[in-house]
């Protein structure tokens, strides 16, 4: 007995040395694979249609919160519908302001998703299209305003008002436009029908 305990610190010894020609590094590689497949996120198949290109599944630093604060505020009817009025187009307005600088697409289409899920359905599916929708609409609405600056004279004003009304049309659909645009339509008709008698 007391021969085996004479050579028991030599076998610690032993089996420390050993373990050490382990390489750390493939347990270090491990790990991290592990955390990658606990983190990694596959597009559910239902989501194809609608998202073509993958929704991003990298991290960002994107804070979604004050998108989901000003979802709250949303106008709906008794069937969780989006109301088409002037509130709704203020949100978008908002929501858009809050969107990353030069997101690319599968950062928008990622944002679009948590808007569908932020708000019960319909609504989110409605909001997140009108998203995509106000998008662009604004950049055409941008590119307008550097071919028609605003000018003095009322007949470039009233060619620039049809041709915002047009844009509207064009990416929201005649219908949607109409409901959303309404009051600020009637603005700036009554606006110009003033400045008109005016003149």
């Amino acid at each position: 007995m007391r021969g085996v305990l004479k050579y028991a610190p030599w076998a610690v010894v032993v089996i420390m040395a050993f373990w050490s020609l382990f390489p750390r590094q493939n347990l270090n590689n491990a790990g991290q694979q592990e955390a990658q497949l606990a983190f990694h996120w596959d597009q559910p198949k239902l989501l194809d249609n609608q998202y073509p290109q993958p929704i991003y599944q990298g991290n960002w630093d994107f804070d979604f919160s004050p998108i989901e604060n000003q979802l709250s505020k949303l106008p709906m009817d008794t069937q969780q519908h989006i109301q088409l009025d002037e509130a709704t187009l203020i949100s978008l307005e908002k929501t858009f302001e809050r969107l990353p600088e030069k997101a690319d697409t599968p950062t928008l289409q990622r944002i679009d998703y948590l808007i569908s899920k932020s708000l019960p359905s319909p609504a989110g599916e409605e909001f997140a299209q009108l998203m995509q929708s106000y998008r662009s609409y604004h950049k055409a609405q941008q590119e307008l305003d550097v071919l028609i600056e605003d000018s003095k004279r009322l007949e470039s004003a009233r060619k620039k008002l049809k041709a915002s009304i047009d844009i509207q049309n064009q990416h929201f659909g005649a219908t949607t436009a109409e409901q959303l645009f309404k009051q600020r339509r009637l603005l700036s008709e009554y606006l110009l029908n003033r400045r008109g008698i005016l003149e």
